[in-house]
C-alpha cells in the first residue's frame, strides 16, 4: 500500500523504496556486514584490522573497522585533525588512554574521541580485544605523538 501513493518510477523521500508503474517496489537495503565473513590486515603492533564500511557500501562521509588485538599489544599514541571516532568493545580489556587520561574499559563500552585528541589503546588481561570503530572522514589522517 505505502508504494502505491508514490508516483511510478520514483523514489521515496528517504532513497528506501522505488516503484514501478505495475504498482511493484523495489525495497533498497543498506550494506550487511557478517564481522565473522571479514579479513582483516595485519596490524604492526599485533592483531588485525578489517574495512567493515566505506565508499564500497556507500558510505561517503563515515568509515569503520573491525579490530581484533592479541593481550599485551599498544597502539601508537597519535591523533586525527578531522576525524571523530566511536570505538565499541565488544570482547576484551583496554586501557583507553585520551590527553593523557588512562581509564580501563571493558565490553558493551563506547568511547568517543574527537579531532586533536591524543589517544592510544592497550590491551590488558589475558582475552583478545575485539572492537567496532567508526569515524568521519575516512581519508587518512593519523599524526603519530610517540
Amino acid at each position: 500500500m505505502i508504494g502505491r501513493a508514490l508516483l511510478s518510477g520514483h523514489l521515496d523521500p528517504q532513497g528506501l523504496l522505488t516503484c514501478r508503474a505495475d504498482g511493484g517496489c523495489v525495497v533498497h537495503m543498506g550494506s550487511i556486514v557478517k564481522m565473522e565473513d571479514v579479513k582483516g590486515g595485519e596490524l604492526p603492533e599485533g592483531g588485525s584490522r578489517a574495512m567493515i564500511l566505506s565508499e564500497k557500501e556507500g558510505a561517503k562521509e563515515l568509515g569503520g573497522f573491525y579490530i581484533v588485538k592479541p593481550p599485551g599489544s599498544r597502539s601508537r599514541y597519535h591523533y586525527h585533525e578531522r576525524r571523530e571516532s566511536v570505538w565499541f568493545v565488544l570482547e576484551g580489556e583496554i586501557e583507553a588512554t585520551i590527553d593523557g587520561k588512562t581509564e580501563r574499559i571493558g565490553p558493551n563500552t563506547l568511547v568517543f574521541t574527537q579531532p586533536g585528541q591524543k589517544h592510544r589503546l592497550t590491551v590488558v588481561g589475558d582475552k583478545d580485544l575485539r572492537m567496532i570503530e567508526f569515524f568521519t572522514h575516512p581519508e587518512p589522517d593519523m599524526i603519530y605523538v610517540e
